[in-house]
């Protein structure tokens, strides 16, 4: 059916059109070798979507590459040829993907949201946090028990925000006081401390310098950002610069993004230089 010009599909489809071009642009002008250490993250991880996981985690282990934990990834003496997986938001379908995980060897971190927990939230709660984060599969988050569970395993466990928060549309202390909730939370369900932290909707137009040294008085030692292209950027151990990863995408095509070296774009525009 065609879209009728001026409505939300039609807006949509032409957003669509903009991405798919500047995505080939890129590819063209700024396309590289796979970078030396590559941060890859996802958010949801249903049944279904374990198929197209391990075929992410079976590229990498038929490239050579090596999974490293955050606190690994962020050292100064981290070398070349590793890889860093993480996850945000709060979805039930990690804690059924632990086998997978054990697997290949890898030790993800898990930036997760508080404000729902199943068996302690209602089902519209639930559906209202899935409907913020855009997520339209399986509608369930994990219980308390279960993110134990994944702390035990060997997992991080990161901060996301109570609320998965707009940090930037609110004032600086009513972000601070979702996070130190988020946090504590966290910190009382694994008994461990949280160290790294994870700002939703990850671009930069999201986030500010005001956010950034907040976090940092709060004694955070990471922020990781999830916008593409900027792997080949200088080390930074405070900051980790992640690429997404799309499960309902090809491997190749998604192995294509991270070739992208997006900075002097990310730097003029602040938005994704792969769409």
């Amino acid at each position: 059916m065609q879209s009728i010009p001026g409505t939300n599909a039609d807006k949509s489809a032409l957003k669509r059109s903009f991405q798919s071009g500047l995505r080939r642009v890129h590819m063209w002008c700024a396309r590289r070798e796979l970078p030396e250490r590559m941060a890859l993250y996802l958010h949801s991880l249903d049944p279904a979507e374990q198929p197209a996981v391990r075929a992410m985690l079976q590229w990498c282990r038929d490239h050579g590459r090596t999974f490293v934990d955050t606190d690994r990834y962020l050292a100064p003496d981290c070398p070349a040829g590793v890889v860093n997986v993480s996850f945000d938001d709060n979805h039930r379908g990690w804690h059924d993907a632990l086998p997978v995980f054990e697997e290949f060897g890898v030790m993800v971190t898990f930036y997760m949201n508080t404000c729902v927990l199943r068996g302690s939230c209602s089902a519209e709660e639930m559906h209202r946090y899935y409907d913020l984060v855009e997520h339209h599969g399986r509608r369930e988050p994990l219980t308390v028990g279960e993110i134990a569970e994944i702390h035990r395993a060997g997992h991080l466990i990161g901060a996301h925000t109570h609320s998965h928060l707009a940090m930037k549309k609110v004032p600086l202390e009513h972000a601070r006081a979702d996070l130190e909730r988020n946090r504590a939370m966290l910190e009382e369900i694994t008994g461990a401390k949280v160290s790294h932290f994870s700002y939703p909707f990850g671009v930069r137009r999201h986030f500010s310098p005001a956010l950034g040294e907040m976090v940092r008085r709060m004694g955070f030692q990471s922020i990781a950002a999830a916008t593409p292209g900027l792997l080949y950027k200088p080390r930074d151990p405070f900051w980790l610069q992640r690429t997404y990863w799309m499960l309902d995408k090809p491997v190749a095509w998604n192995a294509e993004n991270l070739r992208v070296n997006g900075a002097l774009w990310v730097k003029l525009t602040k938005l994704s230089p792969i769409g």
